[in-house]
């Protein structure tokens, strides 16, 4: 019997799905929404690293789940 091991990128798709909006990265690194919008406005943190894989779709803000991950994992390139 083999497990397959459930990596960060598949946890955070299953849950949230392909993109995550400002309230469900900050549920993930248990930060306050305006919290995370302040640190990505700066630059700095984890707001450094989301600056980069998020996207506009008309007025709303969106996230990578597997950009995310990758920044959970510590691999945010």
């Amino acid at each position: 019997m083999e497990t397959e091991a459930i990596t960060t990128a598949d946890r955070l798709v299953k849950t949230y799905g392909l993109l995550m909006t400002i309230a469900d990265v900050s549920q993930v690194f248990k930060r306050s929404p305006a919290a995370l919008r302040q640190s990505i406005a700066r630059c700095d943190g984890i707001g450094g690293d989301l600056v980069h894989s998020k996207f506009r779709r008309g007025r709303r803000v969106y996230f990578r789940s597997v950009d995310v991950a990758k920044i959970i994992d510590g691999d945010p390139s």
